[in-house]
């Protein structure tokens, strides 16, 4: 309920930077979908979204970049 509620913030307040932790868990794989094509949508308009995952692979083709840190090491994957 929280991550919806935190959506829900961002999309009224029509803020440009978008700050989500673990967006899909407890997600349904129908919710993931819609989240999915939901952030299309506002990447195309321009938001930019930050998100942190550890095995969404779903959403890693929309990202413009992907970082990733191993024992303490950050890398641009």
């Amino acid at each position: 309920m929280k991550q919806k509620l935190l959506l829900s913030m961002y999309h009224v307040s029509d803020v440009t930077y978008w700050i989500l932790d673990e967006p899909t868990l407890a997600l349904d794989l129908g919710s993931v979908h819609i989240l999915r094509e939901y952030l299309l949508t506002k990447k195309a308009e321009g938001k930019c979204i930050l998100f942190s995952a550890h095995e969404d692979t779903a959403f890693y083709e929309i990202c413009d970049n992907k970082y990733t840190i191993d024992f303490g090491v950050f890398k641009k994957l």
